[in-house]
């Protein structure tokens, strides 16, 4: 729904711009340390445990920060703790057990220390359910998380040792439990600050105590949010940025404050300047309903035979082009399933039970004719006919609707999409395991299911990567359970002399390290 969303502003916005000859972004830049950036709404909350939206996350990013965190290269590196060792308990279930070291030099925005009881007291807040945190589910890796009794909290796997090193025992193996730990909800807050005002401590600027690289200053509702450099955060050295304010405005007002130098950045589309792109966690894909379409021929005939540039050019226009990127793969890496049409053709020779129509499941957000997901896939159904000569009957439906034909598993084919909680392959490859209640296309492979639960129980490495790129490969290369079309898109719209800003591999973007390369000039 978001991402629809940011196409129709995209498109109003386009056509706001078109009117008259204003500019956008090229004013001259104001003090050096001052940057300026607009959001489209208010935060609803700088919570870590509660944040959800792009907008929430980046400020919370800002002001918090987890025990890991992701580099520029998308690795794994320590963050609020200065490393962690990996080990297993001795009974019968060898269960991993994780020891993390906290940083000496960590500490909360007032010069507090940096404490293991920090992430227990925060983590546990998500588990108990007294923080209504989107992604509760992801602590249920945590011993004893799924069956939390307030009563019996030392069952729990969380502890903290007598020299401050905080100790995560898990239920099994997850390989990629560093990662879930550079998301904010697994960022700390401190107890006696929550505890005191569990509904509005993050509101005042005196209240919000975070330990990242910058500090609520103020938060006038609808209308700005100031950060400023935190003097007590570990590498406040590293940041560049003395002061970012987050500015409220959207639509036409949006356009002015870029046009009159209000602005040096927007995290929606503004004309002008520069555009940079990042992927945004989110993928998008055909799932091929192994029940229906049998032939492994036919399915790789469908997947060879679609031109995914072609689909999402077609799907979009000058004013809202589909924010997307062609991909015929969920990870990155050489193409598994590039366009090939004569190898479609050779493929849908071979095939023994060649349907004469299928019918393609999508759900309907706005208009029907101007919806997004049904011109993918009349795209999508064209090219098939043209290709291979069988007839797709595309099934628009209302989203109710469209859940339900979908929990019945009444489609050929069905489009699918999942914006990705955590920045791992497992991430969505786990959505295609037998036991997934999201294997829309109704996949039961062992040696597939088998490739995943081993990588569980490797460390990230080269054993692992292998492990799961093999797992790919036999999804969509070999079975052909899925036909990928590509993955979202989020823009920063910007200044020419603004540099140094950065975004996960989720699409949050980071202006910690963000500066002027040429200031005023």
């Amino acid at each position: 729904m978001k991402k629809l969303l940011a196409l129709i502003l995209a498109a109003s916005l386009a056509l706001l711009a078109g009117c008259g000859s204003v500019t956008y972004f090229e004013d001259k830049v104001p003090e050096e340390t001052v940057i300026r950036v607009g959001l489209t709404e208010d935060p609803a909350t700088l919570d870590p445990a509660c944040a959800a939206s792009p907008g929430d996350l980046s400020l919370v990013s800002h002001l918090f920060e987890g025990l890991t965190a992701k580099n520029a290269e998308g690795e794994v590196v320590p963050a609020a703790a200065e490393g962690w060792t990996l080990t297993r308990t001795k009974n019968a279930a060898k269960r991993p057990v994780y020891t993390f070291t906290i940083r000496k030099n960590a500490c909360w925005s007032d010069g507090t220390p940096l404490k293991a009881e920090d992430f227990i007291y925060a983590w546990t807040r998500v588990i108990s359910g007294e923080a209504e945190c989107p992604y509760a589910y992801l602590f249920d890796i945590i011993l004893g998380a799924d069956s939390y009794d307030p009563k019996k909290p030392d069952r729990l796997g969380l502890a903290a040792t007598e020299d401050g090193k905080l100790v995560v025992t898990l239920e099994g193996d997850c390989a990629y439990f560093p990662v879930l730990l550079s998301l904010p909800a697994f960022f700390p807050v401190r107890e006696d600050v929550v505890s005191q005002n569990a509904e509005g401590w993050f509101l005042n600027p005196d209240t919000l105590m975070g330990n990242g690289a910058y500090t609520l200053t103020e938060w006038v509702r609808d209308d700005h949010v100031t950060l400023t450099r935190n003097e007590s955060f570990r590498a406040s050295q590293e940041i560049k940025g003395n002061t970012l304010e987050f500015v409220i405005r959207s639509g036409e007002a949006l356009l002015k404050a870029a046009s009159d130098g209000t602005l040096q950045a927007a995290l929606a589309p503004v004309p002008g300047g520069k555009t940079t792109e990042w992927e945004d966690g989110s993928v998008y894909y055909f799932a091929l309903n192994q029940a229906k379409i049998k032939d492994e021929a036919v399915r790789r005939a469908l997947s060879l035979s679609l031109d995914r540039e072609a689909v999402l050019a077609a799907a979009g226009s000058e004013t809202a082009p589909v924010a997307q990127r062609a991909k015929d793969r969920f990870s990155q890496g050489e193409p598994l399933a590039a366009y090939d049409l004569e190898a479609a053709k050779a493929a849908l020779a071979e095939a023994e039970d060649v349907p004469k129509s299928l019918t393609l499941l999508t759900c309907i957000l706005t208009e029907e004719e101007n919806d997004v997901n049904v011109r993918i896939a009349k795209a999508a159904a064209e090219q098939w006919k043209a290709a291979l000569g069988i007839e797709v009957k595309v099934l628009a439906k209302p989203y109710d609707e469209f859940l339900k034909l979908r929990e019945e598993g009444d489609y050929d084919v069905v489009r699918a999409g999942m914006l990705k909680d955590f920045d791992d392959p497992a991430a969505v490859l786990e959505l295609f395991e037998s036991r997934s209640a999201a294997n829309f296309p109704n996949y039961l492979s062992e040696e597939y299911d088998q490739l995943l639960q081993k990588s569980r129980r490797e460390e990230p490495g080269k054993e692992r990567d292998e492990l799961l790129q093999k797992a790919e490969e036999l999804l969509l290369k070999e079975d052909v359970a899925a036909i990928v079309l590509g993955g979202g898109v989020t823009a920063l719209y910007s200044h020419e002399t603004l540099q140094g800003v950065t975004a996960n591999s989720l699409g949050v973007w980071s202006f910690a390290g963000a500066y002027y390369a040429e200031p005023n000039a």
